[in-house]
């Protein structure tokens, strides 16, 4: 798909016509949009998402949220099963905390937790999407947690690589 501004350009040689920036962006986010369906829709398909992770990976921890005024999605939490039985049956004490913030019409932020098995390769811990980076709430077996920094979601990241392993130590990175 071309830019905007390449958009501008074929316009401007093909029909020697000047289109405004804005116009040519619309086109591309309208044909984008037409090609991929939009923010809106994958974000109503987040429950489906959750339940078929729930469905395919048993013992796998999963959560969203949706806003209680507006229904707009506010977050989604998955960490898979697999990952986590690696972890608690030998990975390193070792956790790696990263976040980058999305850009697009709704932005947010993506979270990973990973950690390192005894070859030093990454494994996956959680993963987490949300709408911005406080104010948001997980439900993790029975206990609710709130979460407000990142500092809160290592403490639930503790709580989930930790329990009943015995592992006091670890570290985060």
């Amino acid at each position: 798909m071309p830019s905007p501004y390449n958009l501008q350009d074929q316009f401007h040689t093909l029909h020697n016509t000047s289109v405004p920036y804005h116009v040519a962006w619309r086109a591309t986010t309208k044909t984008l949009e037409k090609v991929n369906d939009n923010y809106d829709e994958s974000y109503r398909l987040v429950p489906a998402f959750c339940d078929m992770v729930e469905k395919t990976n048993p013992g796998s921890l999963k959560n969203y949220t949706f806003g209680s005024v507006d229904g707009f999605f506010e977050s989604m939490t998955i960490s898979f099963a697999a990952p986590l039985k690696g972890f608690h049956d030998g990975c390193r004490n070792v956790i790696g905390f990263d976040a980058c913030h999305l850009t697009g019409k709704h932005g947010g932020c993506l979270m990973a937790a990973t950690a390192l098995d005894a070859e030093n390769m990454i494994v996956p811990l959680a993963i987490m999407v949300t709408r911005n980076e406080i104010d948001m709430c997980m439900q993790i077996s029975k206990n609710t947690i709130k979460v407000q920094s990142y500092i809160t979601w290592f403490a639930m990241l503790h709580y989930v690589t930790m329990k009943d392993i015995g592992r006091p130590t670890w570290m985060i990175l």
